[in-house]
C-alpha cells in the first residue's frame, strides 16, 4: 500500500480532530505522531488516537465519523 503524502495526512488529522470536537469527545494523539512531538520521530505515516467516551456514545461517534467519510475496521 502506498504511503500517504504528509499534507494529505495532515488534512486527515484535522478532519478527525474536527469530528471529535463536534461530538465533544476527549482524545489523545498517541503512537508515532506523539513520539515525534517529544523528540523521538518514527518513520510511520499512520494516526493513532486514544478516545475517551462512554460505551453508549461510541455509536454516535461512529455515525459522525461516517458522515465525514471515515470507516471503522472492526477487526
Amino acid at each position: 500500500m502506498p504511503q500517504p503524502k504528509k499534507s494529505r495526512l495532515l488534512d486527515v488529522l484535522a478532519a478527525i480532530i474536527d469530528s471529535f470536537k463536534r461530538v465533544r469527545v476527549g482524545y489523545m494523539i498517541i503512537g508515532a505522531w506523539a513520539l515525534a512531538v517529544w523528540g523521538r520521530p518514527r518513520a510511520t505515516m499512520d494516526l493513532d488516537f486514544f478516545v475517551m467516551l462512554e460505551e453508549e456514545a461510541l455509536g454516535h461517534l461512529g455515525e459522525q465519523m461516517a458522515r465525514e467519510g471515515f470507516s471503522l475496521d472492526e477487526r
